[in-house]
């Protein structure tokens, strides 16, 4: 696996105007936002290669969800099953349920885990497609 950070530059003065990781070409994080900026020292404009939510096509809405829901199912893998493992552990050596229960808990303990991060994950989405399509209505003339 290959990750490499995109560093965007203002091409007047230097400055690094902002940062993107991508892992094996895939960007990482989100890709909602201004398309171009200004450099905050010398104000030349900057293009980010993002797009705000209304600006993007069916496909690009419909990737950037499916990204997020990959990235879910990854987190939930490693987050919530090390947390039914970890939980798992602590509640039979305190003795809070017999062993033979242990494999019931652990699943419980990966669902709700994962229900979690989904939340936090669409709580997340939803507040950067809210806070685009704000930007977009702010900036549009009365």
């Amino acid at each position: 696996m290959e990750t490499v950070i995109h560093r965007i530059v203002c091409p007047n003065c230097g400055t690094t105007i902002a940062e993107s990781i991508r892992h094996n070409g895939l960007r990482a994080g989100s890709t909602i936002g201004p398309s171009v900026v200004s450099c905050p020292d010398c104000g030349t404009c900057c293009c980010t290669g993002n797009s705000e939510w209304d600006e993007k096509s069916l496909f690009q809405q419909l990737w950037f969800l499916f990204n997020r829901t990959l990235w879910w199912l990854i987190g939930s893998l490693f987050v919530a099953g090390f947390a039914a493992i970890v939980t798992g552990w602590i509640v039979v050596e305190w003795r809070l349920i017999h062993p033979p229960r242990l494999n019931e808990f652990r699943v419980i303990a990966f669902v709700v885990g994962a229900a979690l991060i989904g939340m936090l994950l669409a709580r997340n989405t939803l507040s950067e497609i809210r806070a685009s399509r704000q930007r977009v209505h702010d900036s549009s003339p009365p």
